[in-house]
């Protein structure tokens, strides 16, 4: 089992800022955390329940990934959790299919 997913996705392509990598979903949905840059694309709702690389660079790749493995495994267990769960109950097939029906309906 793994520690710890990462998505690394640079931040400074343009296509980035219409973008949100299904990758993240699925690496959430597993409850192993997540640390992903701080994309455009994805909604800040999700920022609770991911770690978030800030620093793109080499050295603030390596200073991020130290800290998250050097915090307690409850720790870690606890975001992935929150992680699975609030993709689960919020952005779930179910969820969005009534989104895409409530857009249709106001058409």
């Amino acid at each position: 089992m793994a520690t710890l997913l990462v998505n690394p996705r640079p931040t400074n392509s343009y296509f980035v800022k219409y973008s949100f990598p299904s990758k993240n979903m699925e690496y959430m949905a597993s409850g192993t955390p997540l640390l992903t840059t701080v994309l455009p694309g994805m909604p800040r709702d999700y920022y609770n329940h991911v770690y978030l690389l800030e620093d793109e660079t080499i050295d603030g790749m390596a200073k991020k990934l130290n800290e998250i493995f050097n915090l307690p495994a409850n720790e870690l267990g606890r975001k992935g959790n929150s992680a699975q769960a609030f993709v689960l109950k919020n952005k779930n097939n179910i969820i969005w299919a009534e989104k895409i029906k409530e857009f249709i309906d106001e058409l």
